[in-house]
């Protein structure tokens, strides 16, 4: 994918955040802000996804009926583990009112990959305005959202690595 196909996607993601309602912004950034998310994990229990954490974050929203969102699983939890030494939290947010047919999904296919649950008819699912799925953001300890990209991935690439790389160095 070319640089400039990748920022447009990125300020495409960006731009759905912000007209979603995602943006408390500051005068001198005007990134998109991450949203606090009510969810469930992966046995049901609600927890809340805060806006910030203490470290860089990369946040994938799937769904089951998604094939491609079921093909790019492996590879996200790959570049989990490659990630995590430096510090880096890669997630999913599976779009289901289920959690028994996700989480027996990702004990088969991505065991290791932290998953939590959103309603796709929730306030909080409407107001990320998902339009398309797989979405990824990479979000910053203090909640501004940096990259976001639609569509499948083969997420532990050399280049897609380097991409992300690049952009939590930017951001």
């Amino acid at each position: 994918m070319s640089l400039r196909r990748r920022a447009f996607v990125g300020s495409s993601a960006g731009a759905l955040l912000a007209m979603a309602g995602c943006s408390e912004q500051r005068a001198a950034d005007t990134r998109p802000r991450w949203p606090t998310l009510n969810a469930r994990d992966l046995i049901g229990q609600s927890i809340t996804l805060a806006a910030t954490s203490e470290q860089p974050r990369i946040i994938n929203f799937w769904a089951l009926w998604c094939p491609p969102c079921r093909f790019e699983l492996p590879s996200l939890e790959r570049l989990a583990h490659h990630l995590a030494p430096r510090g880096v939290h890669v997630s999913t947010v599976a779009l289901a009112d289920d959690d028994f047919p996700v989480r027996e999904y990702l004990l088969q296919h991505a065991k290791t990959l932290p998953s939590v649950l959103i309603g796709p008819r929730t306030p909080d699912a409407q107001q990320l305005g998902l339009k398309m799925l797989p979405q990824t953001f990479v979000v910053s300890p203090g909640g501004t959202v940096l990259a976001g990209w639609v569509g499948a991935r083969e997420w532990d690439a050399p280049d897609v690595r380097q991409d992300i790389v690049r952009v939590l160095q930017a951001g």
